[in-house]
C-alpha cells in the first residue's frame, strides 16, 4: 500500500556519503549562522558556562538552511550565544533568557 503523503510528481533530494566524505558534518552539532563570530580569519562561538561566556574557536562545515555544522569545537548540548553584541568579552557575566 502506498503512503498517502506521497503524491504524483513529488521529488526528493538524497545525498550519499562514502568513506571519503566528511561524515563528521552530518553528525556535528548545528548552530544558527548568526551564532558564528569572526576575529580576523578565525571563527568562534560564545559558549555559556557557569553564567559566563567563553570564546570557543570552531571549525565549520557548509552552511545550509540558516544553520552551520560545527565539526570541531563543540560537543553538542552546550549553550551558545546567538546574535552576540560586539562588546561581549571572554569571561563576561551573562543571564540566560528563554527564547520568545
Amino acid at each position: 500500500q502506498l503512503d498517502p503523503r506521497i503524491l504524483p510528481d513529488m521529488g526528493i533530494k538524497v545525498s550519499f556519503f562514502d568513506e571519503t566524505s566528511q561524515p563528521a558534518a552530518a553528525t556535528a552539532p548545528r548552530v544558527p549562522e548568526n551564532a558564528i563570530a569572526q576575529d580576523g580569519e578565525s571563527r568562534f562561538v560564545w559558549v555559556v558556562r557557569d553564567g559566563k561566556v567563553e570564546k570557543r574557536p570552531v571549525t565549520l562545515g557548509e552552511a545550509r538552511d540558516g544553520e552551520v555544522p560545527v565539526t570541531q569545537g563543540l560537543q553538542g548540548g552546550e549553550t551558545i550565544v546567538v546574535d552576540a553584541p560586539g562588546r561581549l568579552r571572554d569571561g563576561a557575566a551573562v543571564e540566560l533568557q528563554a527564547a520568545p
